[in-house]
């Protein structure tokens, strides 16, 4: 991945309308599908998402918004001015010049749905490392369920199919690998923030908000640099 956001630095949310068997704390949760919801047929509700020192990105997972803003400031500092935000597959992912103090995100969502939902937010510090490999494969993990039965029909039940991606970098290894390798230790196989690539316009497609799918593994081809190979599977 290019970026990761490494250490989360997100406090409490809380949310301006809020369905109390889908509440705001399901956002700090790790599962995509378990969701804030605001109160039924609410469009229109806004989070806020304190952050504690050192942060420079904030990221949105599972939401069916198309639009909102998004502010962050302490108190009455800016830090991010209101930004208009179009969100594409669900997804955002926002940076800003890394703010050393504490400061609270505001973010105000719309969805043309019937009411509106988001499954995951996360803010913190990035952290920077090589840029994937173009010739990186991405596919679907399908979990669903394909059963013969007895008199040779199909059962079948559609389930979740997170994207999976396997690629490569060329990292150097005192820097890149080794942060890689921290970053790995750290999480291990708990699901965080990230973006595979910012060397597209499409800077929502590629986030996700997944975990190593296996322990990343390097090849010290030369003295000072490595090809790294990874595994990415999306979080549900």
């Amino acid at each position: 991945m290019k970026k990761a956001i490494y250490p989360e630095r997100t406090g409490t949310i809380t949310a301006s309308s809020e369905n109390g068997a889908y509440p705001a704390t399901n956002l700090a949760n790790e599962y995509r599908k378990k969701v804030w919801k605001a109160v039924n047929a609410v469009q229109t509700a806004t989070l806020t998402v304190p952050i504690s020192a050192n942060s420079s990105a904030i990221a949105i997972y599972g939401t069916n918004a198309e639009t909102g803003t998004i502010t962050i400031a302490d108190g009455g500092t800016p830090v991010l001015a209101a930004t208009p935000i179009t969100i594409s597959y669900g997804r955002y992912w926002q940076e800003y010049t890394l703010y050393t103090s504490s400061c609270i995100a505001t973010i105000e969502l719309t969805t043309t749905e019937t009411t509106l939902e988001c499954g995951i937010v996360r803010a913190g510090d990035i952290l920077t490392m090589a840029g994937l490999k173009y010739g990186a494969s991405e596919t679907l993990d399908d979990n669903s369920i394909k059963k013969k039965l007895r008199n040779g029909a199909l059962y079948t039940k559609k389930l979740e199919m997170p994207r999976k991606f396997n690629y490569s970098c060329f990292m150097t290894r005192e820097t890149n690998w080794r942060d890689l390798m921290t970053l790995y230790e750290f999480y291990g196989p708990d699901p965080f923030a990230m973006l595979l690539t910012d060397n597209t316009d499409e800077d929502q497609r590629w986030t996700v908000f997944g975990a190593f799918d296996g322990v990343p593994s390097a090849s010290h081809s030369t003295p000072s640099h490595s090809d790294v190979s990874i595994s990415v599977l999306e979080a549900v």
